[in-house]
């Protein structure tokens, strides 16, 4: 949709990428193209069944690049597929020629992706770390900030009673690392209720 005049949205194409959408951070225009993450599997998806038996999908993630074509249809330019089989993507965020996505079983992998040639997308780094981050932010340095939850007992699942805010430092793109973790506990778990 193009919204440039003010009071009116004029419709201008469409497109398909595989799967489904997190949130508004998995979507992204750049310099004309749309950069799409998204997870397949049978997240919700109930009817999802064969020969009466429920079908299992794995996750699978995904990185699609759209481009508009003089029909007004996006049609799919590149497509990054095999990312963190098995997981899902909890947050994902477009920064310029690049794309950070966090997934999540067990552990937390970000990953940081160079979208620099729009038709050949590719990965550059990973960190696994305890937990997960449902929010990802860029910094002004180029680092990010992220807000989720830290992994539970011995690394495993979630423990969804406290808050975690990391940052990643991403001076090398190939090693991201991890600068910083703060745990935040629920004000109930100090003692004091009042």
């Amino acid at each position: 949709f193009d919204i440039s005049v003010e009071g009116e949205t004029t419709y201008i194409g469409s497109g398909r990428v595989t799967g489904t959408v997190q949130d508004q951070f998995s979507m992204s225009e750049y310099n004309g193209d749309i950069r799409v993450a998204s997870t397949t599997d049978s997240w919700g998806r109930w009817w999802l069944t064969e020969g009466g038996e429920w079908e299992v999908i794995e996750p699978a993630n995904h990185i699609t690049i759209l481009e508009s074509d003089d029909a007004g249809t996006l049609e799919e330019i590149s497509h990054l597929g095999g990312i963190a089989e098995g997981e899902r993507i909890w947050s994902a965020r477009f920064v310029g020629d690049m794309a950070y996505l966090v997934t999540f079983r067990n552990m937390d992998p970000l990953w940081t992706i160079d979208l620099s040639d729009p038709e050949n997308p590719t990965i550059l780094g990973e960190l696994e770390v305890p937990g997960v981050s449902t929010y990802i932010h860029p910094l002004s340095n180029g680092d990010l900030l992220t807000i989720g939850m830290p992994g539970g007992e011995n690394g495993l699942g979630l423990d969804w009673s406290h808050t975690q805010i990391s940052m990643f430092n991403l001076s090398d793109l190939t090693a991201p690392s991890l600068a910083d973790t703060q745990q935040l506990s629920p004000g109930y778990m100090d003692g004091d209720c009042t």
